[in-house]
Parts: structure tokens; sequence; C-alpha cells
């Protein structure tokens, strides 16, 4: 019997297809069901040659799915067989990033345990610990810095663990990464501090505990501005007299030669116009184009409170 080689190379690419695909198939299936939590169907794919560090579409591993769902037996087991702690998806995430986004912190003890690493960047620069303080897990943050965590790491725009707890007023959270060594004057990519952040969300306690730990209380971003004028403009009083009371600068100047006192005035904040004059901020500084407070009253949106701020002014 004479063969035709053509048929015979195409049986053979045929063969090889139906076998990636079949291959493809219980890899995914293993995905499936360590995300359901099924350890005997998990067992029986791996004993039928299921690739334990396969990846679906989106680059996740079955241990990755056992991480997010909680599936602690069905990780214990994949890590047993061979699973990689430290495999990243298509955005970059680990297993422990996932956990730490989720606050699961007996997943994240399994995984520190196994050797998973703290540090890992992901696709954008974040860590773990920046993914457990992006969703205000305090607790998994705890977790991380006692594991080894970088305080300093940074993701999208520059922005570290202390910046966002920062903005959110998280101070249990702020304390625990300032212990571990978190740089109080920490810088983002617009050069904005911790501190200013707290301010510029009237958060005082905050403020408080950056400022005891060293931050600059005029300290300048990008644009000139310090922690003093951000609450100003907002009309953040409380924090407003913290930051005076720590040596604040009444009459500096941002990029445009605007200060504290022509902020809270443009915007309409009687009470820290009030107190800005009281702790001695000049009326008659003027910004870039020869503009004082007065002038910026004048041009307020804030119709009701211009006549009050003038004559005080």
């Amino acid at each position: 019997m004479k063969l035709n080689v053509k048929t015979l190379f195409a049986a053979v690419i045929v063969s090889l297809l139906c076998a990636g695909m079949c291959f493809a198939g219980i890899n995914d299936d293993l995905i499936y069901a360590a995300g359901k939590g099924d350890v005997a169907v998990v067992e029986r794919l791996l004993k039928a040659g299921a690739n334990v560090n396969a990846k679906d579409r989106d680059g996740s591993t079955a241990l990755m799915e056992a991480t997010e769902r909680e599936q602690i037996a069905v990780m214990e087991l994949l890590i047993k067989v061979g699973a990689n702690v430290n495999a990243q998806d298509k955005h970059g995430d680990t297993a422990l990033m996932k956990a730490a986004s989720d606050g699961h912190i007996s997943v994240m003890e399994l995984l520190i345990k196994v050797g998973a690493n703290v540090n890992a960047l992901g696709k954008y620069g974040w860590t773990a610990l920046v993914s457990a303080s992006l969703n205000g897990h305090t607790a998994a943050v705890e977790l991380l810095i006692k594991a080894g965590a970088r305080t300093d790491a940074a993701y999208t725009r520059g922005m570290a663990a202390l910046h966002i707890a920062a903005i959110r007023g998280r101070n249990d959270e702020v304390e625990a990464l300032l212990k571990a060594g978190g740089r109080a004057d920490i810088r983002d990519n617009s050069r904005n501090t911790p501190l200013m952040y707290a301010a510029i969300h009237g958060h005082t306690k905050t403020a408080a505990l950056l400022l005891e730990a060293g931050a600059d209380v005029n300290a300048k971003n990008e644009a000139d501005s310090t922690a003093l004028e951000d609450a100003a403009w907002r009309g953040h009083t409380s924090a407003m007299d913290l930051l005076i009371k720590a040596g604040a600068d009444m009459n500096v100047k941002d990029w445009q030669g605007r200060t504290a006192l022509m902020g809270a005035a443009r915007n309409g904040h009687i009470a820290a116009v009030e107190m800005l004059l009281k702790a001695g901020a000049d009326p008659r500084v003027t910004d870039k184009e020869g503009h004082n407070a007065l002038w910026h009253v004048k041009h307020s949106f804030y119709s009701a409170e211009k006549k009050r701020i003038a004559d005080m002014l």
C-alpha cells in the first residue's frame, strides 16, 4: 500500500491540534474546578495530565482562581503539586495581590508562608501592599508590612500606600506604615506629599500623625502649593488650625502667585478667611497678575459671602 505523503502530513497535524485542544480543555476545566473549590475534580484532572500552571485567556491560573474564592484546600493541593505562587496574569497581578485586594487574610498567610513575593510589581507598578491599601484592608496592610513589604512602592502617578491611606483618612494604616519606616514626606509624580492629601480632604487626625512623624508643613508640590493652601481652598478649618500651629507659612505663593488667603476668599470660606487673617495672613499680597485677596473676592461665584469677606479684608 502506497502512502500519500500529503495525506499523512495532514493527519499528523490534525492529531496534534486535537491533542492540543484536549489539553487546553482539561486545563480550562482545572481552572474552573479550582475556583469552585472541588478538590476531588481538581485531583482527577491533575492525574489526567492537566498543567497546574496553565493560564486562561486572562492569564489566570488555577491557584489564582482558588485564591480569589478563598478555596484554601484547593490552594494547598495545587501548591503541593508545584503551582507557581508568583505567576502573574495579563495585568501583572499575582495570587497574593488578588488576595490583598480582597482582604483575604488566611489566603494571604498561606501564600506568604510558601514563598509568595510580597514586593512583586504589577503591570502598572502596584504591589500587594498598594492593592490592600487601595481597597481599605488595614489588616492586610499590616500583615504585608510584617512580611517585609516595601512601604515606598508606588503605582500609577507615583502614589504609594501612605498617599492612599492619607487620602482616605485611615489613621491605623497611616500609623502602621509610618512605624514600618514609611517616609512622611514621600512624593508622588506631582510631588504631592501625604500631608497635602490629608489637608485637601480635611483629615486633621491623619495630618497630625504625619506632622508628628516629621512631615514638612511647608513642602511644595509641582504647582508650588502647600498643605495649608490646599486646606484653605476647601475651607477645612480644623486642618488649617493644625497646620498653622505647626508653623505653616501664611503668605507663601503657588505658581500663579496665589496664597491660602486668596483661595479661601475666592471660594467663599468665611471661617477660613477669618482664621488666616488672625494668624497673620497679609491681605495686601498680590498674585502674578497684581491681584490681591479682595480682588479675588469680587470675582468669586459665591455672592452670598462676598460682602462679609470683603468687609473682613
